[in-house]
């Protein structure tokens, strides 16, 4: 692996890492689960996962890729539990498909973003980590949902092994 790519493919890791412990959470829960709010001011796990499709749409495809992006298909609404799943998996497979096609040099470059210069290494570092932050309130909200029913989450770890990260 190319030393450049090593933060691209580290980032690309953890968002699969991300998306397989959201992905064990959603499939325990049923479409009334999946559109619960505890309380006005908390977020459904379908708004959750809307949220997170806009945004890795937004950073990753629309800010540093240039792609416009129809920002409407992720407006709030209830979705079915199928629909959630379908939309996570389809927005993070598209954002790891950037990450592995975009040149080492571009994450060099900066881009504007609410009127600053912003490292494009940044803008993905922190576009991943707020990834794994949302997948944190969905793994909140299901563990609510599902009560003494829930169970721990056997997601593996990433680790650093044979000059690439692997999930362990």
């Amino acid at each position: 692996m190319d030393a450049e790519k090593a933060p691209l493919r580290l980032y690309q890791k953890k968002l699969e890492s991300t998306l397989e412990r959201a992905k064990e959470c959603i499939v325990r829960l049923n479409d009334e689960d999946i559109n619960w709010c505890p309380n006005r001011e908390s977020n459904s796990i379908a708004w959750l996962v809307l949220h997170m499709a806009g945004n890795l749409a937004f950073f990753l495809n629309e800010t540093i890729m240039g792609k416009e992006v129809d920002h409407e298909q992720f407006r709030p609404r209830k979705l079915t539990k199928e629909e959630t799943l379908a939309l996570l998996e389809s927005s993070f497979s598209d954002a790891i498909r950037v990450l592995d096609q975009l040149p080492p040099e571009k994450a060099g470059q900066s881009v504007r973003f609410r009127g600053k210069l912003i490292p494009v290494s940044d803008l993905v570092f922190n576009t991943v980590v707020h990834q794994a932050e949302y997948a944190a309130q969905i793994i909140c909200l299901a563990k609510q949902r599902l009560g003494a029913s829930y169970q721990r989450l056997t997601s593996p770890y990433l680790v650093f092994s044979g000059g690439d990260w692997q999930l362990d």
